[in-house]
C-alpha cells in the first residue's frame, strides 16, 4: 500500500516537472523569437470591420500582411485606448495597429510610417430628422458622445457641456438608440456596421466630416525598420494585394 502510494506520487511529480519544463521551453522559444525580431506585440482596439475580435479585419490584414512582407509575425493585444500610445512610448508595447498621426503627439518616444495605412471619415450619426449638421458649429446645439481617448473627438468637443464619452462603439451607440445623446460622433465604416447589427435603420449621417489618414504607429526602437515597412506598403499597393484587401471598404457614403 505504501509502495502503490508513492509510485502514484513519483508519477504526479514527474508530470508536474515535465508541464514546468514544457513551459519554460515554450517560454524560452517566445523570449528568443522576440529576440530575433520575429514578433511584434500591436495594439488593436476591436472596431468592426475595421479591426475584429478574430482579427480579420480591413486593418487586421493590411497589417499582418505588411509585416509579413519584412518577415515578421503581429501577435494583437488590446488595451484601453486611452492608455495605448502610452504604453508604446513606455516600449511596454511595440505599437499600435492604427491611429491618427497627431495621436503620438508629445511622446518623444513613438514614431510612425509617413505613408497612411488608409482613410477614415470622421462625422456625426444621428436619428432625429430636425437635426442638420452642415458646419462644426452646428454640433454645439445638441449633445454629443464619442469613445473615449479619440484626441480628435477630444481636440473639437471636448469643452463642450453637453459631451458623453462611451467606453466602447456599442455603447456609444446604445446611447443614441436610447436617446441619451443627439449624435454620435464616429468613423464612416464602423458606425455604419453598428448601425445594421442594431438594426437602427433612421440615422443619417452628417454632411460635416473630417477625413484623416490612419497611421502605424511603433515604439523608437524599431526606427530602422520604418523604411523596409514603407516599401512594404508600397508593394503591396503596386502589386494588387492592398486593393484586394481593402475591396468594398468605403471611407464615406
Amino acid at each position: 500500500m505504501v509502495r502503490s502510494t508513492i509510485s502514484i506520487l513519483r508519477q504526479h511529480w514527474l508530470r508536474a516537472c515535465g508541464c514546468l519544463a514544457a513551459a519554460a521551453i515554450l517560454a524560452g522559444s517566445q523570449a528568443l523569437a522576440q529576440s530575433d525580431g520575429k514578433v511584434i506585440r500591436l495594439s488593436a482596439v476591436s472596431l468592426p470591420p475595421v479591426v475584429t475580435p478574430d482579427h480579420d479585419g480591413y486593418l487586421d490584414n493590411l497589417i499582418m500582411e505588411l509585416f509579413s512582407r519584412v518577415g515578421m509575425k503581429v501577435v494583437f493585444e488590446s488595451l484601453p485606448i486611452k492608455r495605448v500610445l502610452h504604453s508604446v512610448n513606455k516600449g511596454t508595447i511595440d505599437g499600435d495597429a492604427g491611429r491618427l498621426r497627431e495621436a503620438g503627439k508629445g511622446l518623444p518616444n513613438v514614431i510612425s510610417l509617413n505613408e497612411p495605412l488608409f482613410f477614415v471619415e470622421f462625422g456625426g450619426f444621428y436619428i432625429d430628422p430636425e437635426i442638420s449638421v452642415t458646419r462644426l458649429d452646428d454640433f454645439k446645439d445638441h449633445s454629443v458622445g464619442f469613445l473615449q481617448g479619440w484626441i480628435n473627438a477630444e481636440n473639437l468637443f471636448g469643452d463642450g457641456a453637453n459631451v458623453v464619452r462611451a467606453r466602447t462603439p456599442d455603447s456609444l451607440f446604445g446611447l443614441l438608440a436610447e436617446g441619451r445623446i443627439d449624435i454620435a460622433f464616429m468613423t464612416y465604416v464602423p458606425g455604419m456596421e453598428i448601425l445594421r447589427n442594431k438594426k437602427i435603420r433612421d440615422a443619417k449621417f452628417s454632411d460635416y466630416r473630417i477625413r484623416k489618414g490612419v497611421h502605424l504607429h511603433l515604439n523608437k526602437k524599431f526606427a530602422a525598420l520604418l523604411p523596409e515597412l514603407e516599401r512594404a506598403l508600397a508593394e503591396m499597393h503596386e502589386d494588387g494585394t492592398y486593393a484586394r484587401i481593402m475591396h468594398n471598404y468605403e471611407v464615406g457614403d
